[in-house]
């Protein structure tokens, strides 16, 4: 196993704020095992990897390096557009057909993920007019 993806565990951790033996329990090995991850002399099993990601943390950057480190909340991302976007057309007072409004969320969640940002926020007034203007 490589020693990067032992640093990578080792950001984890302490971005997790947890000892060796609390990380390792809360991720179903043992202490030692999870030791030797994070040293690089034992390969990380796949289990431990889908643990990770159970914990919002990005396969691409465990594994390769790319990428945020944790990935958005999508789910919370979604909401957060529709509510947005409910807003700006009851303000506007536009209605659009279901297809239509379908597709301008959809746009809009795909805009603020290609952002990269872990940190789930609300889009921009501006980003959602835009939409409306290439949908109407």
């Amino acid at each position: 196993m490589s020693t990067e993806l032992g640093n990578r565990l080792r950001r984890i951790r302490s971005q997790e704020r947890k000892t060796l033996a609390d990380f390792a329990e809360q991720l179903g090995v043992h202490f030692q095992s999870y030791r030797n991850y994070e040293v690089g002399s034992r390969t990380a099993p796949a289990s431990l990897l889908v643990a990770l990601a159970e914990l919002g943390y990005n396969p691409d950057w465990l594994l390769l390096g790319e990428g945020p480190m944790k990935r958005p909340d999508v789910a919370a991302l979604a909401v957060m557009c529709s509510e947005a976007l409910a807003e700006v057309l009851e303000e506007l007072r536009l209605g659009l057909t279901e297809l239509k409004r379908a597709r301008v969320l959809a746009a809009l969640i795909n805009q603020q993920l290609a952002a990269s940002t872990v940190e789930v926020a609300p889009p921009e007034k501006r980003s959602i007019m835009g939409l409306l203007e290439i949908a109407a």
